[in-house]
């Protein structure tokens, strides 16, 4: 019986402590401090993002290659490009050598030469598509006919 009691009061107090409003209210959260934070976190990425929209930027930089198989490729044309070559006996790989020649434009030449038997002269590159007059003044300087 007394243990009833006990348990009788002691609902009791607690449905009164309920009622009271003690208990009732939860506890308040004070938002200011996280608005505060919040605020100043996107301020800092306002300024973030204008600084990096003021900066500019190289888009159109130059990439140069640097490797050493250009490097011993370009030195073999300036060192076989110092003699004179007749242009009815010149093979291939001597003309890719000739500045402003390459592959087709050597494949082409060798071809005129082999459809017209020989070169008469030098002008007659400019029959070849891909040789102008620049390019033929260029020539000159390394080819002759023999």
């Amino acid at each position: 019986m007394i243990l009833f009691l006990i348990a009788a009061l002691s609902v009791g107090i607690l449905i009164e402590l309920l009622n009271s409003g003690e208990f009732a209210q939860s506890p308040k959260f004070d938002y200011a401090k996280i608005d505060s934070a919040f605020n100043a976190i996107q301020e800092k990425i306002k300024d973030d993002s204008v600084k990096i929209q003021n900066k500019k930027f190289d888009y159109k930089q130059e990439v140069l290659d640097f490797s050493t198989d250009k490097a011993n490729e370009n030195s073999k044309k300036l060192v076989s490009v110092t003699e004179k070559f007749d242009l009815n006996s010149i093979n291939f790989s001597q003309l890719i050598s000739l500045p402003g020649i390459g592959k087709k434009a050597a494949e082409s030449i060798i071809a005129y030469r082999n459809k017209n038997e020989k070169f008469s002269s030098v002008d007659q590159l400019l029959e070849i598509k891909g040789i102008g007059e620049k390019k033929l003044v260029e020539l000159k300087k390394f080819l002759i006919i023999k």
